[in-house]
C-alpha cells in the first residue's frame, strides 16, 4: 500500500478522465505546503499544487524571477542500473555523469 495514498473530496480537483477516485496519490513534500493553503491540479495522478493562499500569483511570478522556485511535480525519481548505465545517461545530459 502506498502511504501517500489520498481520498480527494470532490470539490478539491476536478474530475480527470482516467484516473478513478482514491487513485490520486501525494507527493513526499505534501505536509511543508499543508501550512500554505495549497490549491491542487492532477499531474501523473498525483497532486501538485498550483497555488496558496498566502500569496497573489503575481508574488509567486516575483519570488521565481528574482529568487528561486521549487515544484514538486508527479514526477518520481528512477535509478539507472548495469553496464549501459552510464552511457546512456551520458547521452541524455550535457555533462558528464562521471564527474558528478
Amino acid at each position: 500500500m502506498n502511504r501517500h495514498r489520498v481520498d480527494v473530496p470532490s470539490d478539491l480537483v476536478a474530475y480527470r478522465p482516467g484516473v478513478a477516485s482514491g487513485e490520486l496519490t501525494r507527493h513526499p513534500f505534501h505536509e511543508h505546503e499543508r501550512p500554505l493553503g495549497p490549491h491542487y491540479s492532477v499531474y501523473n495522478r498525483r497532486l501538485m499544487v498550483v497555488g496558496f493562499d498566502t500569496r497573489t500569483v503575481e508574488d509567486g511570478y516575483w519570488l521565481l524571477r528574482q529568487k528561486v522556485g521549487l515544484l514538486h511535480t508527479g514526477e518520481l525519481s528512477l535509478q539507472f542500473e548495469g553496464l549501459e548505465a552510464e552511457r546512456l545517461l551520458n547521452a541524455l545530459f550535457t555533462r558528464d555523469i562521471a564527474k558528478l
